[in-house]
């Protein structure tokens, strides 16, 4: 049997020239690509897995100084290729995630985070922008590789190569999470300052660092019915349509020296009449500088609307002075006793029925050693009887004036209580009937 001959070593150079040759071709294929800017770094498979290169010849001068200055913009910047393998990672894309870019470079993008999207069709329609407009704007959750949450907003970009094929994307990251978390501590600062708005006593609204009406609550709501739209609303023409532009400016000065320097305004009584439904009111208020949610300061106003009150206030004085008259011209002397402190209040009428000089300071005791001898025990019981049933009683009497002469007088009275049982005062009216 014939054995093969062994390859000579003029065959061995010729296959090896081949390869070398085939591999020179390629090389040359690459440069050309280099020099036409369409290659930044390479990335190349090795027992450790890939590594990625960036381009440091001569014709890489371009993305040499674009990946510079990448390094050193505040985002993190990121580029993947069409297999999800980073091959740009910046210095602050370090700082965000942890991670080294030497160990970044050349690994599987959810190697490095996870991404949560808000529904499982904005990855995809995330993609499909891309390939329709080259762009994606948007937010989204990424998880690191050491279990940090953060929130980001993001500007993705395609990259195409010469022929306009897809060779990755190119996204700038912007962690937003400190924005996030204080935008919803604002949110739930102001919900809360909206529910102790709503719960405060009487009419409350706050105007705010820009003047305009920024919360009312239910009750200050009808006293502005005329006025619609409210919230958000430049508070001098609140204030002009309510009450005219004189009175408005004025409550508006007011206003803006408590924003300015934060010295709290009570106002006396108010009592004017309204521009516009053209009905006099009447209001306790006040204003107080408050720091609003967002930081800034507001004004808030403090009101009791007491026009009611007010109206009965003045019906009370004209009926206090009708009586007033009527037991002037009566005859009729008006006593008050205070059963808490004992102190007994006779008008000057009543001192003069029983003979007693003015400005005599009464007591009860008094009134009783000012009485005949005989009539002083069953005026007493009357009086006590009344006390314990909260009846009125009616008794005649007779007086001993200090010249000792003797006056008859009749005295009708009777007991209030604040509470069940808890005496308050008693007041009552003598007649002289001599």
């Amino acid at each position: 049997m014939k054995m093969p001959l062994k390859p000579s070593a003029d065959q061995f150079l010729r296959a090896e020239n081949v390869v070398l040759r085939a591999r020179l071709a390629e090389a040359e294929e690459m440069l050309r690509a280099i020099r036409g800017g369409g290659v930044d770094a390479l990335v190349v498979e090795g027992d450790a897995g890939p590594r990625l290169f960036t381009l440091q010849g001569v014709d890489a001068q371009q993305n040499r100084l674009r990946g510079e200055m990448l390094a050193q913009v505040s985002d993190a910047v990121i580029a993947v290729d069409t297999e999800e393998r980073i091959t740009f990672f910046n210095a602050a894309a370090e700082r965000q995630y942890g991670v080294r870019a030497s160990d970044a470079l050349g690994r599987q993008r959810s190697e490095v985070f996870a991404e949560s999207w808000q529904s499982p069709d904005s990855e995809a329609a995330m993609r499909s922008a891309l390939r329709a407009r080259g762009e994606w704007r948007g937010e989204l959750i990424q998880t690191t590789h050491d279990g940090r949450e953060l929130h980001v907003e993001c500007v993705v970009t395609a990259l195409r190569g010469p022929d306009g094929a897809s060779t990755g994307y190119v996204a700038s990251i912007r962690d937003i999470t400190e924005r996030h978390q204080a935008e919803a501590a604002l949110r739930r600062n102001t919900a809360l300052f909206s529910k102790i708005i709503e719960q405060a006593p009487g009419g409350v609204y706050v105007v705010d660092a820009q003047f305009r009406v920024a919360y009312m609550n239910a009750e200050s709501l009808p006293f502005f019915a005329s006025v619609q739209p409210l919230i958000g609303r430049d508070f001098d023409e609140v204030l002009e349509i309510v009450w005219g532009r004189e009175t408005g400016s004025q409550i508006a000065s007011i206003f803006r020296h408590t924003q300015a320097t934060g010295e709290r305004y009570v106002s006396p009584r108010f009592s004017e009449q309204r521009h516009d439904i053209g009905v006099e009111q009447a209001f306790e208020w006040e204003t107080q500088r408050i720091t609003l949610p967002d930081g800034q300061h507001g004004v808030v106003c403090y009101f009791q609307d007491v026009t009611a009150r007010e109206r009965a206030e003045a019906a009370l004085r004209e009926s206090a002075e009708r009586l007033r008259l009527a037991i002037a011209g009566s005859d009729l002397g008006t006593w008050h006793w205070d059963l808490r402190t004992g102190a007994l209040d006779w008008s000057e009428r009543c001192l003069e029925i029983f003979g007693i000089p003015p400005c005599t300071a009464m007591s009860h005791e008094k009134f009783l050693d000012a009485l005949h001898p005989e009539d002083r025990a069953r005026t007493d019981d009357a009086v006590q009887r009344a006390l314990q049933d909260g009846s009125e009683y009616r008794i005649e009497f007779r007086r001993v004036w200090p010249v000792r002469s003797v006056h008859w007088a009749v005295s009708l009275g009777r007991a209030f209580y604040v509470a069940a049982g808890v005496q308050s005062r008693m007041v009552g009216i003598t007649l002289d009937i001599t």
